[in-house]
């Protein structure tokens, strides 16, 4: 009695573990599966992205901005800042070829939020030149300087290297127009040598 008392035991035993094995390899199917699918989604939405790049090099500004928002808010329901950054931060690109500026505007800063947050420090970079532009464009050259100030000590190691030489043009540039003709000069100075070098 006692032998068929453990022999039910051990049996249980084993049916319990090949359960849980099963389980398991279920469970990490069902997560290699989630996996690929978020692969999928993310690499569905870059390439949405590009449509949307590629209407707004094709100077297709209306076709673009359309596209762009729309993989936006796709992007971003999906749990990707990073792609929707750059969705939105394009959009802005598009508004600033139309001459809607103050969209543009908030645009670029939605989309800085947004890479931020990702902590893709390149793209919010590059907004950051965006929104010096835009100030600039509109005029308000003070305001565009400002922007810049600092912005360049955010970024480290390829990234500084890559956004030196443009950050470095945009202020020379917007020294000049300030009057500031030595500084800019400098600037420019900079921004050639620091172009030369990347």
């Amino acid at each position: 009695m006692l032998w068929k008392t453990k022999a039910l035991s051990c049996f249980l035993l084993v049916l319990l573990l090949v359960g849980t094995a099963r389980k398991t390899a279920s469970e990490v199917g069902t997560r290699s599966l989630g996996a690929t699918s978020r692969d999928e989604r993310r690499q569905e939405l870059s390439g949405e992205l590009r449509k949307g790049i590629v209407l707004l090099h094709d100077a297709r500004y209306s076709d673009a901005q359309i596209q762009l928002e729309k993989t936006y808010a796709a992007a971003l329901g999906a749990g990707y800042p990073d792609i929707a950054a750059r969705a939105q931060g394009k959009a802005g690109g598009c508004q600033f070829a139309l001459r809607q500026y103050r969209p543009a505007l908030r645009s670029f800063l939605a989309a800085r939020l947004l890479a931020q947050s990702a902590g893709d420090a390149s793209s919010a970079a590059a907004l950051d030149l965006n929104i010096a532009s835009l100030y600039s464009e509109m005029g308000d050259v003070e305001s565009a300087a400002q922007w810049m100030t600092g912005k360049l000590d955010s970024l480290s190691g390829a990234d500084r290297a890559e956004m030196l030489p443009k950050f470095l043009i945009q202020m020379a540039t917007l020294r000049a127009r300030q009057d500031r003709m030595s500084e800019a000069l400098d600037l420019f100075r900079q921004g050639i040598a620091a172009a030369d070098k990347a």
